[in-house]
């Protein structure tokens, strides 16, 4: 599920154009963690949960996924704006992206938080919740 919001962020030309790209000309979107050595701004994801939707006398198929979008930025300025191209990017969207079938994603909720890295330097991050319904008997 994350390879698909990955790959709907990485070719959303506004997220792209605010992360710029690591030493290897990836776009900065992680999965989980990022490397030690980047350098911000970048974007990690993480999953919160995966609920499977009711269904009667099968297997589920349908999943709710609850994710985040943890956005990391040098100042407030730069963190409000990548948060808000992440969450623009992603909310509503919906199709086949890196072989998930996304019914649908939507937008939960934010929260700001900083990270110390060093007695002078504060790292600004804001998390942009959101759930997925992902179908995931398709094959594509």
């Amino acid at each position: 599920m994350l390879n698909a919001a990955i790959d709907i962020l990485i070719n959303n030309s506004t997220v792209a154009n605010l992360l710029g790209t690591d030493i290897d000309g990836d776009p900065k979107v992680y999965a989980n963690i990022c490397p030690q050595v980047e350098k911000f701004p970048y974007v990690v994801l993480r999953i919160s949960a995966r609920r499977p939707e009711d269904c009667k006398e099968n297997m589920p198929t349908d999943y709710t996924y609850n994710f985040s979008a943890y956005c990391y930025c040098d100042s407030y300025a730069k963190v409000d704006a990548l948060s808000r191209s992440v969450e623009m990017a992603l909310s509503r969207e919906s199709g086949n992206f890196d072989g998930v079938k996304i019914t649908e994603i939507r937008y939960l909720d934010m929260a700001d938080e900083a990270v110390e890295i060093s007695s002078s330097q504060v790292l600004h991050a804001r998390r942009v919740d959101f759930e997925a319904l992902v179908d995931e008997n398709t094959a594509t």
